[in-house]
């Protein structure tokens, strides 16, 4: 991965999902994963599992994403993560 921050991670393997047809409309799922962060992060042992769940999930689908250079977490004093795996839910 070549993102540095959580949301910029969160929209590179959206773009994933959305080149293997899995979702529908990028920003919108973006929107919705970026939401549920705002609520419940689950971050583990430097591995981050963001979760979309919405009408753009065609199917239930995993993106997953490695990086050489930590990916800040959030703001402020936030974790760091090496790996991403984002979770496409479907309604």
């Amino acid at each position: 991965m070549n993102s540095h921050f959580r949301e910029d991670a969160i929209i590179e393997l959206s773009q994933r999902l959305k080149l293997g047809e899995r979702i529908e409309y990028t920003n919108a799922f973006v929107n919705v994963v970026l939401e549920h962060e705002a609520a419940a992060s689950a971050v583990f042992d430097s591995v981050a599992f963001p979760v979309g769940r919405g009408r753009a999930v065609k199917e239930l689908s995993f993106a997953a994403g490695l990086s050489q250079e930590c990916i800040r977490w959030g703001v402020g004093p936030s974790p760091v993560v090496r790996t991403v795996i984002l979770l496409a839910l479907p309604l």
